[in-house]
């Protein structure tokens, strides 16, 4: 069964989510744009995340797409919220990038896909 062979992974991913609404939460209650990028950033960059996706090259390669875009595009809606042209084109070549590099790049021997 799939959540049972991924029980911890799910947990993390699960827990990164709460533990970064909950402090989003705190204060103003209210979750900004900034706030949830960062929510993006903690679910994408658990570890259980990457320990879900090592057996498959694929999806290790999506997940730092999505790392490295969602950096970009924190650091983008830092200063207004708003997001430029430049901006979001910077996003897409992060993504794309970490992408193309860890797909391309062969597991070590002994690693499966």
């Amino acid at each position: 069964m799939v959540v049972r062979e991924n029980a911890k992974a799910l947990l993390a991913i699960v827990l990164a989510a709460t533990g970064a609404i909950v402090t989003a939460l705190e204060g103003d209650q209210t979750i900004s744009v900034l706030e949830w990028v960062q929510i993006g950033l903690f679910v994408v960059g658990s570890g259980g995340v990457t320990w879900w996706v090592t057996k498959m090259q694929a999806a290790k390669a999506i997940v730092a797409g999505l790392a490295a875009a969602l950096t970009v595009l924190y650091t983008a809606v830092q200063d207004d919220s708003i997001v430029t042209n430049n901006e979001w084109a910077l996003v897409a070549l992060a993504g794309l990038a970490a992408l193309a590099a860890v797909y391309g790049i062969p597991n070590a021997e002994g690693e499966e896909s």
